[in-house]
């Protein structure tokens, strides 16, 4: 005796082709995990913090050359988001884009007090 859900071929559990709603809490309404918006953002985050280590090390402006690069890494990131319709890219990019100001401002304030 065969049952109903042995005659079905793998794959067509769903024939609209709408996305299933589950019931995984580590997944989103999109399907995707969220921790991949994590790893986007973390990455971002770190390149910003090595650049700009890098320019503040060097002396001098630094915090403007930081806000520079996290000028273009804005553009990047919003170009990613359009290319692959994702949210998280622009976000991240703009959150860079934030710190970099605030590290631009930190060190003009800073350097006064010297």
């Amino acid at each position: 005796m065969t049952t109903e859900n042995e005659d079905k071929p793998v794959g067509t559990d769903n024939p609209t082709g709408k996305k299933k709603i589950t019931s995984d809490p580590d997944m989103d309404s999109s399907g995707e995990k969220p921790i991949e918006g994590y790893k986007i953002l973390g990455g971002n985050l770190l390149v910003f913090a090595i650049y700009t280590l890098i320019a503040l090390s060097t002396g001098g402006d630094g915090g403007v050359a930081a806000l520079g690069i996290a000028g273009f890494q804005f553009v990047i990131c919003t170009v990613l988001a359009i290319a692959s319709k994702r949210a998280v890219w622009f976000l991240s990019g703009v959150l860079v884009l934030i710190i970099g100001f605030g590290t631009c401002v930190s060190t003009f304030s800073l350097g006064s007090m010297h």
